[in-house]
């Protein structure tokens, strides 16, 4: 999957209702697994602050047509975290990408780390069964190259 590199935003991409349709069905299953995990996520909110836990959120061009399909383009965060996130809560939480729900601050990072490979393959085989060119860039800069 080709990345971007920094500063260059994540393409637009139209969602067919079919791929919205093997989208939702994805996080389903996604959502099913980390079901499964032996903790729980209470919703917090610590994991949107990208900026002071030093950390970047990263999603594909499908994740984030599928998350702008459900929820506006939002304005800015001036704190360098998740513009969904209000009042400490998402408000994006159906559409979110995968990096999103399976980041956990209880989980272990190896865990995380291997669910999210399983799932962004899953992410690679709904694009080419689709004959979609998937690109892969950090969410920040491309919902503000998307503000434009």
């Amino acid at each position: 999957m080709p990345l971007p590199g920094p500063g260059i935003p994540i393409p637009p991409l139209v969602l067919t209702d079919a791929l919205r349709d093997d989208m939702a069905a994805l996080y389903r299953r996604l959502d099913e697994a980390l079901s499964r995990e032996p903790v729980s996520c209470d919703a917090c909110g610590a994991c949107c602050h990208f900026a002071r836990y030093d950390h970047q959120m990263w999603l594909t061009n499908l994740e984030l047509a599928f998350l702008l399909a459900h929820h506006a383009l939002p304005t800015a965060n001036s704190d360098a975290g998740c513009p969904w996130l209000h009042e400490g809560r998402c408000t994006a939480r159906a559409g979110r990408a995968i990096g999103c729900r399976v980041f956990h601050c209880r989980m272990a990072p190896e865990r995380m780390a291997d669910i999210s490979a399983a799932f962004t393959r899953e992410v690679q085989r709904i694009a080419e069964a689709h004959q979609i060119d998937l690109t892969y860039a950090e969410l920040l800069e491309s919902l503000a190259a998307l503000r434009r």
